[in-house]
């Protein structure tokens, strides 16, 4: 009985040191820039699980800008991890800013939205929560950090 529990008490400490190294090797990868454009990853909805995401004030409240505009194109492309053999497929959509709702102007009317996943050729990768982000009219709920800009996780993204 004491053997069963040293052998399950390993496997949950390999299994929380393998899940923070994919955490980890997730959020070093090169992502690069494009002519000089605000980049605006995504969170990929890691805070759509907390109680206030249901609270619409909740999301304005908590972001640092609300913009809307149209997200006029998408592109997606390989992209070489960084300290990690492989690579992954990400988004880059174009996003042309209208209107300011909260938050300074950017000295771009256009910024890029970088979201891990999408297909090329027959080959489609995915993130649990995140958005599938088509063209159109939006409204975008934008949180910084570090001088990083990012999609509320809380569902940062709106039609319109």
């Amino acid at each position: 009985m004491e053997n069963k529990k040293i052998i399950y008490t390993l496997l949950i400490v390999f299994g929380v040191i393998i899940l923070f190294g994919v955490i980890y090797f997730m959020n070093i990868t090169n992502i690069p820039s494009s002519d000089g454009k605000l980049i605006v990853k995504n969170s990929a909805g890691q805070n759509m699980l907390i109680a206030e995401c249901a609270n619409p004030s909740y999301v304005e409240e908590t972001s640092d800008y609300i913009l809307e505009g149209e997200l006029i194109s998408s592109e997606t492309k390989w992209v070489e991890n960084v300290g990690s053999e492989g690579r992954n497929i990400y988004t880059y959509s174009e996003f042309k800013i209208d209107n300011y709702i909260k938050g300074e102007p950017f000295e771009e009317e256009m910024i890029q939205i970088v979201t891990m996943g999408g297909c090329i050729g027959g080959m489609c990768q995915s993130v649990e929560d995140g958005p599938i982000i088509s063209t159109g009219k939006k409204r975008l709920y934008i949180t910084t950090s570090d001088g990083e800009f990012s999609i509320h996780g809380c569902g940062g993204i709106k039609n319109l």
